[in-house]
This record gives structure tokens, sequence and C-alpha cells, in this order.
């Protein structure tokens, strides 16, 4: 069967499962509903066609269900959100297996017959939560072993918890550091001196310099003074008010003729 005869709008659910859960897939710490009981590992993991999940505390077993897109679209319904969007609910049930944004999955083993585990998912929408469970089978169980083995187990579980949480920490710690190496390299970034400012390329320039005012995208070239023009000399005057020329033969100023 085909899946657009299972699933409403394939397009828009394949491109949200694309986006909400990658090919590589993510591990997540589930707690268990009962109090005092250890913490499950989950494994989700995107198929060509749905998520798969797989759920272990390496002592009760391995637990595995493949959700194709009938089972997440069963399971949309019986969280009540039926008419939500599938980008809406896949959001939050990738939201519900990493325990982020309010949303939530528990995790409890199922006695009676062969060991089933029941997985309780809790999605917040605001001030409402909605709730929605499914059984998994278990994929392989564990065999009778001997004490010593079972200690083994239950501190190879603690490794692989101690790991995850080592791993989690450590991401957060580089995305910090990540953001506060680039406020400290845009506070140590060099202040530019007004020759560089007026050797760079002519911009608009809107905003006072650091050092000065640019009001202007070239500086102006100094233009020297003009000479101040020379007097002029009055009419009818015979003296010369700015020098005297000289007379030949030394004659007196003012001298007149013989007649």
């Amino acid at each position: 069967m085909c899946v657009g005869a299972m699933v409403d709008e394939p397009d828009v659910f394949h491109t949200a499962l694309r986006r909400h859960f990658a090919e590589a897939g993510f591990v997540a710490k589930l707690p268990s509903s009962r109090p005092g009981s250890v913490h499950f590992l989950v494994l989700v993991q995107r198929m060509e066609q749905g998520v798969c999940i797989e759920v272990t505390d390496c002592e009760q077993g391995l637990f595995r269900d493949r959700l194709d897109a009938a089972k997440l679209q069963q399971l949309r319904q019986d969280a009540g959100m039926a008419e939500f969007a599938w980008p809406t609910f896949l959001r939050l049930l990738a939201q519900a297996l990493r325990g982020e944004d309010g949303c939530s999955t528990t995790a409890v083993v199922m006695g009676g017959g062969p060991p089933k585990l029941q997985l309780e998912f809790r999605f917040r929408l605001q001030s409402a939560v909605l709730l929605a469970r499914m059984q998994m089978e278990a994929a392989a169980s564990l065999p009778s072993i001997s004490p010593e083995a079972q200690e083994f187990l239950k501190e190879l579980r603690g490794f692989f918890l101690g790991a995850l949480d080592a791993a989690a920490s450590a991401a957060c710690t580089a995305g910090a550091t990540g953001t506060a190496t680039t406020s400290m390299a845009a506070v140590a970034s060099p202040v530019p001196t007004r020759g560089e400012l007026l050797l760079t390329p002519p911009r608009a320039v809107s905003a006072p310099a650091v050092l000065g005012q640019v009001s202007s995208q070239e500086p102006r070239p100094e233009v020297p003074p003009r000479p101040a023009p020379a007097k002029k000399r009055a009419p009818g005057s015979l003296v010369d008010l700015h020098g005297r020329k000289a007379r030949r033969g030394g004659a007196k100023p003012f001298q007149l003729a013989e007649t």
C-alpha cells in the first residue's frame, strides 16, 4: 500500500519528517514512570517512511518499534491531535522524545508474560497537556546470566548515561564558548585612525568618525590665498605714495627751471 493511501498530505508529511528527525538519529534518556527506577536509553532514527524507536535499560532487554505513516497517524489520533498539521505533531513528538519545551516521555517495563515496554508521551501546548501511550515488543530479551554479569550490565548502563550527559554538557559549553569568542573578537577589533579614514575609498559617511568629523567623501585641496590688489594712484597727484623713482643727474626735486 502506498503512503498516500495511509496518510493525508504525504508531501507535507515527508517534509516535516525530514525536518524534525535526522537520518542519523539521536540518543536521549527516558525516565521511568516508577519512582526510584533507572533511566532508559532511547535511540530514534528516521526511516524512509517513518521513525524507528529503540529503548533499553541494559537489564530488561531491547525494545524496538518502527512507526510508519499509519502508526504515526494512529498515535496522533490517540493524542487527540487528529486535526493538527503534520509539522506540528512531528515537532511535538521529537520534543517529547528529547524531553524539551515541557514535553516528555516516560517508560516502564510491563510484567506478566513476555516483557513489554510502555511509552507515555506528554505533549505540552501552552497551558494544556495531551497524553498518548504506545506499547513496544521486546526485540531481544536478556538471557539468564550470573549476578556478576548483571552487575557489569548495571555499570555499563551507568557509563552510557554518564557519557550521554557529558556529550550534552560539552555541546552546551562549546556553543557558549563560540558565542563569547565572537563577542570578544568584535570588541577587540582595531579602531581606524584619521589617516586610515582619509585613505579609505570614497564612500558616503553619515556618522562622525571616531577621531574626527568626516562630512565629505574626499578631502578638499588647500587653496592658496589670493594677493591683495595694488592701490590705484589718486588722480592729479604728483607724489608717488609707494616709492620714489631714481632721478637722472642728481637733480633736486621740485627745482624750478631758469628763464
